[in-house]
């Protein structure tokens, strides 16, 4: 449901009513996060570690959701609180970002579209995670686009505060200077394909079980999931645009927008080896809020000089995918559907007091 009418809304907003969308899909997609009920594959788990932070018991996470989950229980509020928060931090670390670059409703409009096709749902369930990398996307146009180094580090680890994969975004130092030839770029990719597809899991859980490592059980664990279509789709969809934009050379590309296709090649090298091992691939999903800008600055705005109403027509195709994308997730930490009050239990959603544990399903397999 939320896709049919934020679709919609979309789509009349970049026909008819462009002065009035940048703000009424902002507002739109910042409650529908904030008051989602039971959406995202670690809803539970949230939960459960609210319920047990709050009362000052460890759990094994962040320090800042300890903190808040304390803060927000001792006032009276409920594990909805944490959610509300972190969605309205997520989205304005995330318009912020995109107003720093150009404050002009075409703009904002497009690339606020591509934020809710490419992170918006995923930021359901890896909700402390796209926290951080919304701080650290906002930190990047701010500061890093600008050169000032140490600013950025500062918010690096600020962003590592309520997730530590924030610390992988160090390597944006290394992504905005880097610059390779067409083919060290294509050779990279086949080499990662290579080990993607034979021994990378392997070398991998040999490396963290030697040094006593595990995140969350998933590199311990010799089953690396299955690869989906959906993950292929994607997967092909990122490396046919990457050759298409390095066709002819990146001499010409300026400085943002290098670090721009480098992030691509990392997402891509990413998943290349996570072939045979796809927890894995949610090391490169810190940089995915990167990808609206990379689509605005190399698709969007080509198609849009070419043809708008091919670009148009794509994204009429777009809005009727749904159902696809919900039955094939991408991986298990993508949940493609939304209680809003709408449907289900509970109505209304509650803030305050203690959540019914009728409504909190499968805590036993935390």
């Amino acid at each position: 449901m939320i896709w049919f009418f934020v679709s919609l809304q979309i789509f009349l907003g970049q026909i008819v009513i462009r002065k009035f969308f940048v703000s009424a899909l902002l507002l739109l997609l910042t409650t529908l996060s904030a008051f989602r009920y039971y959406v995202g594959s670690d809803f539970t788990n949230y939960v459960i570690l609210f319920d047990t932070a709050k009362v000052g018991n460890f759990v094994p996470v962040e320090p800042s959701f300890s903190l808040l989950s304390e803060l927000l229980g001792s006032l009276g509020f409920n594990f909805q609180a944490i959610i509300v928060l972190y969605s309205v931090l997520t989205m304005l670390f995330i318009f912020m970002g995109l107003r720093g670059i150009s404050k002009r409703h075409s703009f904002l409009s497009i690339t606020l579209l591509f934020v809710y096709l490419t992170f918006y749902f995923p930021s359901m369930s890896i909700m402390r995670q796209a926290l951080a990398a919304a701080i650290v996307f906002w930190a990047t146009i701010t500061f890093l686009y600008k050169n000032k180094y140490f600013t950025y580090f500062l918010f690096v680890l600020l962003a590592s505060f309520f997730h530590f994969s924030a610390i992988l975004f160090l390597f944006s130092y290394l992504l905005k200077a880097v610059k390779f030839s067409r083919v060290i770029y294509l050779l990279c990719i086949f080499i990662a394909l290579l080990l993607g597809a034979t021994v990378f899991r392997d070398i991998l859980l040999n490396v963290m079980n030697a040094i006593g490592f595990s995140y969350k059980n998933h590199l311990n664990h010799e089953d690396g999931g299955t690869v989906s279509l959906v993950f292929i789709i994607n997967t092909f969809i990122l490396c046919s645009m990457f050759i298409f934009i390095i066709r002819n050379g990146v001499s010409n590309f300026n400085l943002n927008s290098r670090f721009l296709v480098n992030i691509i090649f990392f997402l891509i090298i990413v998943r290349m080896l996570s072939l045979e091992f796809v927890v894995f691939n949610r090391v490169g999903s810190i940089y995915t809020v990167f990808l609206p800008l990379f689509i605005y600055e190399f698709v969007y705005r080509k198609l849009k000089n070419d043809s708008r109403l091919i670009f148009m027509i794509f994204l009429i195709g777009l809005f009727f995918m749904n159902d696809f994308f919900r039955q094939a997730k991408d991986y298990s930490y993508y949940q493609y559907s939304i209680n809003f009050c709408l449907i289900g239990e509970p109505c209304p959603i509650q803030l305050f007091g203690e959540q019914d544990p009728r409504f909190i399903r499968n805590n036993e397999e935390w």
